[in-house]
């Protein structure tokens, strides 16, 4: 995630330098760069519930709820 002020000053940038490189791509990063931990920590911040897990057990978890069969269409929210 970056501020949108700087995503707006690469694009503005990007339009008058183009790259050489990889004609038409810009790739925007933060730094430093906020990981998914410290993402759901600030949300737990502000009174969302999201407990952290390991990520194989969050997996098993997504992967359950996509096989079981309650008669939902799931596809579309697969990850």
């Amino acid at each position: 995630m970056v501020p949108v002020d700087h995503v707006a000053r690469l694009a503005v940038a990007a339009a008058f330098n183009p790259p050489r490189f990889s004609p038409g791509v810009c790739h925007v990063t933060s730094h430093p760069r906020l990981r998914v931990n410290d993402l759901l920590a600030a949300l737990e911040t502000y009174g969302y519930d999201v407990p952290i897990v390991r990520y194989d057990k969050w997996r098993k978890a997504v992967e359950n709820y996509m096989t079981s069969s309650d008669g939902n269409e799931k596809e579309e929210f697969a990850l």
